[in-house]
């Protein structure tokens, strides 16, 4: 806890904020579209669990109704969407914390953070809904990239910087549109690193937006494959 105390104080924080709402309010779906793709998943549509919910990409939504076939009393779904949601909002704050140098300056963050989760994140939080659950997710991936110190030198940039790869692949899984609004984010929020660092460090990243890239091409091409065939 003493070399890392920042994240045991976002974790106590987090929890402490989604435990007093879950107590306060039903956490429930949003809209149709959750109801549908839970139906989907679980095998309340079809009589069978099924990654073929088309809203979201395969190699998720198949995870999610294997689980279902194994422990179909629990709501996978919702509780993939919460986690998700708790993770990002973990992951800001352990950022912000990280910022701040004196107890005074992380004390304000905490406070000023607490106000934004009431503000912004609660509603999402109660009212599940896919569409905001990738939103969250793509912009903690962008502000990861904009705001994170590469504390681990220069020959591992893939190692720090693998969370906001596998937060955008996540992103593009849990809705597709979504990541591709998130991508014009994501350049400028480079640029801006670029600009801090220079322009002459790019070439550390390539191996870093290779990984990306090609991440992304793979799961585009599961998804075009699960969906080519005739049903």
């Amino acid at each position: 806890m003493k070399r890392n105390p920042e994240a045991w104080i976002a974790a106590l924080i987090i929890i402490t904020i989604e435990i007093t709402m879950t107590l306060l309010y039903d956490v429930t779906y949003n809209i149709n579209d959750d109801i549908m793709i839970e139906s989907v998943l679980s095998g309340t549509f079809s009589g069978t669990p099924s990654g073929m919910c088309y809203y979201m990409g395969v190699p998720l939504s198949s995870f999610l109704a294997l689980l279902y076939g194994w422990f179909p009393a629990i709501p996978w779904l919702g509780c993939f969407f919460v986690l998700v949601y708790s993770c990002c909002a973990w992951t800001m704050l352990v950022l912000l914390l990280k910022k701040a140098e004196t107890r005074q300056g992380k004390m304000l963050v905490c406070g000023f953070f607490v106000l934004f989760w009431f503000a912004f994140m609660a509603s999402g939080f109660i009212l599940i809904h896919y569409t905001v659950t990738a939103a969250v997710c793509g912009a903690t991936a962008v502000f990861y990239v904009a705001f994170s110190k590469d504390d681990k030198g220069e020959g591992t940039v893939l190692l720090s910087f693998a969370p906001a790869v596998l937060l955008l692949w996540l992103t593009y899984l849990i809705r597709e549109n979504v990541f591709f609004m998130v991508l014009p984010f994501l350049g400028v929020a480079g640029i801006c690193r670029l600009v801090r660092e220079g322009f002459s460090k790019i070439r550390r990243y390539l191996s870093l937006i290779g990984l990306f890239v090609i991440g992304f091409i793979v799961l585009f091409g599961v998804n075009k494959l699960a969906y080519s065939g005739e049903r």
